[in-house]
C-alpha cells in the first residue's frame, strides 16, 4: 500500500471527472496504464504544472526526485506482483 511507503508524499489519488485519453487503451486493449504527472494544486495554468502538455512538456521539466520514486516503486511493484 502506497501510504506505508517513503514516497507518500510524491504520489496522490484523485477522482477522475474528465475523460482522460489513456481510458479507451484501458478498455479496448486490456492494456493496464497509469498517469503520472505531478500535482501543482496552486498552479494557476493547470494543476499539473505550467509546462503540462505544452511545447515545454519535456525531460528538462521533469522533477528528478519524483523519477526517482516513480522509478523505485515500478521496481517494487515489479518484484511483489504475483
Amino acid at each position: 500500500m502506497l501510504s506505508n511507503w517513503i514516497f507518500e508524499n510524491i504520489f496522490w489519488q484523485f477522482e477522475v471527472r474528465y475523460l482522460c485519453y489513456h481510458l479507451p487503451i484501458n478498455k479496448n486493449t486490456k492494456i493496464p496504464t497509469i498517469d503520472i504527472i505531478p500535482y501543482y494544486p496552486d498552479c494557476s495554468q493547470s494543476n499539473f504544472g505550467p509546462t503540462w502538455h505544452t511545447i515545454n512538456d519535456d525531460m528538462q521539466h521533469i522533477d528528478p526526485n519524483t523519477l526517482k520514486a516513480v522509478g523505485q516503486t515500478i521496481i517494487q511493484v515489479l518484484y511483489s506482483e504475483k
